[in-house]
């Protein structure tokens, strides 16, 4: 437990004065160096040090001012033994092996999601910037406006305003519009280039992929799959024009050859594993 107090040019600021409080050190939250002046610290000990008001003081926030901290109580935190009988109590798991086995095995299927999606986004940024193709900005502009308009949904189900949104983060309005282009852009060209991959390719998408897909969304929204299809209507082709582009990807990543700095070749290992004896590299 700590007394905080802080002072401008000897001048105390009255919103900065906590006693007994609880703070964590190390944990890098509440003032910005407080945890590098109270290491190693003992009750009775006084730290002053310079540093900036944190959020939390509006207009004043970043502010250099002086802080005083009086420290009045340390306390040690002990963390339980890690035994069968630990984890049988506060876990779904009965020993600590099966435990460890079952964290390892997520930390894999993470790690092998993730250098597939880099393996996917790395395919797609080559083959758009391969792309020499102009498109038409009535285009962009309707993409530009459905990416908008999801977006604002999304805000308005947080309860952020677009113009709120902005202020927090800093942009202005012709940065936003810059970004939004930008992304149109992109969305419109890696449709385009999908598409005409899985028309070259032959490839097609079954009711039985679009009934999974809408089912699926039925589910997350707690909505019957036959009254949320039957709401869907015409955009229904939407979820159909999705699979086929991602079935078209999923046949580019198939195709292709990762390989590393050294030009070694690097096997992925997707969660359905066609060959479980071949030998595989993770990428890093």
């Amino acid at each position: 437990a700590i007394d905080l107090s802080a002072s401008l040019d000897g001048e105390p600021i009255e919103d900065a004065a906590a006693t007994d409080l609880l703070l964590e050190t190390g944990s890098g939250s509440f003032i910005e160096g407080i945890d590098e002046q109270l290491i190693g610290k003992k009750a009775g000990d006084i730290v002053a040090f310079d540093g900036p008001l944190p959020a939390g003081f509006g207009d004043r926030a970043g502010e250099q001012v002086t802080f005083r901290v009086l420290v009045k109580e340390v306390k040690e935190k002990r963390l339980p033994d890690l035994t069968d009988e630990w984890v049988s109590d506060v876990t779904e798991f009965e020993t600590v092996e099966e435990m460890r086995s079952d964290l390892e095995q997520r930390m894999t299927e993470v790690k092998r999601a993730g250098s597939m999606a880099q393996l996917r986004n790395g395919i797609l940024e080559q083959l758009l910037d391969e792309m020499e193709l102009e498109i038409p900005e009535g285009i962009i502009g309707a993409e530009m406006d459905t990416i908008l308009h999801r977006f604002a949904h999304e805000l308005e189900g947080q309860g952020i305003s677009l113009g709120d949104y902005l202020q927090v983060t800093g942009q202005n309005q012709e940065a936003f519009v810059d970004d939004l282009r930008s992304r149109a852009d992109r969305n419109v060209r890696t449709d385009i280039l999908l598409n005409s991959i899985a028309k070259a390719e032959g490839i097609e998408v079954s009711e039985e992929e679009v009934a999974e897909v809408v089912d699926s969304l039925a589910r997350q929204a707690g909505r019957e799959p036959e009254e949320f299809r039957a709401e869907l209507g015409e955009q229904e082709n939407a979820v159909r024009g999705d699979i086929l582009r991602r079935k078209a990807l999923e046949m580019l990543v198939n195709a292709v050859v990762p390989i590393d700095q050294n030009g070694s070749r690097i096997v992925l290992i997707a969660e359905e594993t066609k060959d479980d004896d071949q030998p595989a590299e993770e990428t890093e």
